[in-house]
């Protein structure tokens, strides 16, 4: 089973779907669409165990992890 987690204000999200069966996945694909094309989030593939990140622009179905996160605004 594959998660997404989508950090937001209002708390975080959990999306799962399952790579082999496809379950979800459509889903999972069009909310990573909305919040990195539409609301400007980006996006992380966590490493094993939570250790290291690679950020990523295209949705990838076989991932075991992926982190949506706002943009941080600096003032």
């Amino acid at each position: 089973m594959s998660v997404m987690r989508v950090l937001g204000r209002a708390g975080d999200r959990e999306l799962t779907w399952d790579p082999e069966t496809g379950a979800g996945m459509q889903s999972a694909k069009l909310l990573f669409e909305e919040k990195t094309q539409h609301f400007g989030y980006l996006a992380f593939l966590e490493g094993p165990n939570g250790e290291g990140s690679e950020m990523i622009r295209n949705f990838d179905p076989h991932a075991s992890s992926i982190i949506l996160a706002p943009r941080l605004v600096g003032g």
